[in-house]
């Protein structure tokens, strides 16, 4: 079932004279359960592609739909509410709340949004095995290693359920043992919670661990 659509969407960078699409004219379509890489080199727009999809940023022309809404005409109060409740984004940095413990991070954007139930409960103590960030819950995030800091950024963006989650480039400051641990722990949610994943990253290996491979070369799709 498609979750999200992009249909000929376009981002143009720069004045009149040096403007450049950045996204040129791209359609994709993410399932529920997708676990997608989009590669390329630095500067093909997969970043980019990431903000649109997303709803951080608005397409120039074309459309992206979530569930039916068309995500360039919801207003921001909506679309606010919609990424912390139905879509989750993960930068490459882990943006932790540096005087908050790491469980006080997780629980913040559930927070916002009201009470946390005994099912809520349940489900954090189901990731936190999962993501093996037990010891770290009450320490602060400059107490604990880069890679339990991304975990934790991650745990975070899932403790909503959303239907689907954006990451870019969520190894890209981690080491090569800790970047394996991070893509295991998005593939056993993938698996476990059939979490839509789409990922920008510029390891082909890194690459391996999802179920589709798409590549963006100068804001176009090469394959899909």
């Amino acid at each position: 079932m498609v979750i999200l659509s992009a249909t000929n969407i376009q981002k143009f960078y720069g004045s009149q004279d040096t403007k450049t699409a950045v996204i040129d004219k791209i359609s994709l379509d993410i399932n529920q359960g997708d676990f997608v890489a989009i590669t390329g080199q630095s500067g093909s727009g997969k970043s980019t592609l990431l903000y649109l999809l997303s709803g951080l940023e608005q397409a120039d022309s074309g459309q992206v739909m979530f569930e039916g809404k068309e995500l360039g005409k919801l207003k921001d109060s909506y679309l606010a509410r919609l990424r912390r409740t139905e879509i989750s984004f993960c930068y490459q940095y882990h943006n932790l709340i540096h005087n908050l413990s790491i469980l006080d991070n997780i629980l913040l954007p559930k927070k916002i949004d009201g009470k946390i139930t005994k099912s809520d409960k349940e489900f954090l103590q189901n990731l936190i095995e999962i993501s093996d960030i037990k010891d770290t819950l009450y320490k602060l995030p400059s107490q604990v290693s880069g890679g339990q800091q991304q975990r934790a950024a991650i745990v975070r963006a899932l403790f909503t359920k959303p239907k689907v989650i954006f990451l870019d480039e969520p190894t890209g400051s981690l080491d090569s043992a800790n970047a394996i641990k991070v893509m295991e722990l998005l593939k056993d949610i993938n698996t476990t919670y059939k979490t839509a994943i789409v990922m920008a990253t510029h390891s082909e290996k890194l690459s391996q661990y999802a179920k589709r491979i798409i590549n963006i070369k100068d804001g176009r799709i090469e394959n899909a």
